[in-house]
């Protein structure tokens, strides 16, 4: 991690990499757990999508 160019993508590969074999490993429904994109209504009265 120290003399990686970049920390934060070497480490979210990793817990990626980490929850998908976890995931796989114990059957779990990971379409039913992944997390949908919300649109909220800004206070102009205009949208915007969060994750």
């Amino acid at each position: 991690m120290r003399t990686a160019d970049d920390p934060d993508a070497v480490l979210l590969d990793f817990l990626q990499s980490t929850y998908e074999a976890v995931a796989t490993t114990a059957g779990w429904d990971r379409a039913a757990l992944a997390r949908r994109a919300v649109t909220r209504t800004t206070a102009g009265g205009g949208t915007s999508s969060g994750s």
